[in-house]
């Protein structure tokens, strides 16, 4: 069963739910709950739980069982929740070398719990990466990706 009080920090399954209908909503143009059901494979009764949580918190609006639609605070939040996930599975993926699949199910679960100011040290590694990769001086991370092969 979902928390639903109105303070406190989020759950992780809140999390995955906004992220969930911000997702939807970039792909479709409009959130159905059986939109959100399919993707996340649960229930509809869970479904509507969780959106009554997520209004209660001023996160969705939603008429009675009509489209959903993120506030402008639980698009804020769904934006840096899709963004945490993209940097994972990029630094998952392309640093470390993890197989896709994998590298997103991880990035799933690491995204609800990497501080920030951890977060924002991966942004700055990234970054690095990026900048020194293009200039062939990432020998380091081709080094790296060897010891893996097979």
């Amino acid at each position: 069963m979902m928390d639903c009080r109105e303070d406190g920090p989020l759950t992780s399954t809140m999390e995955d739910y906004l992220e969930t209908i911000w997702i939807i909503a970039c792909k479709e143009g409009v959130v159905r709950q059986k939109d959100i059901s399919a993707r996340m494979n649960v229930t509809p009764p869970t479904v509507n739980a969780a959106m009554k949580c997520l209004k209660k918190r001023n996160l969705i609006k939603q008429e009675s069982y009509g489209y959903i639609k993120l506030t402008s605070e639980g698009k804020k939040i769904a934006r840096n929740i899709q963004k945490r996930h993209r940097l994972l599975v990029k630094f998952l993926k392309e640093i470390l070398g993890v197989e896709s699949r994998i590298a997103q199910e991880d990035a799933c679960r690491l995204e609800h719990c990497i501080s920030s100011r951890t977060m924002d040290r991966l942004v700055r590694f990234l970054d690095f990466v990026d900048a020194y990769a293009g200039k062939g001086e990432a020998q380091w991370l081709k080094t790296f990706h060897a010891s893996f092969a097979d």
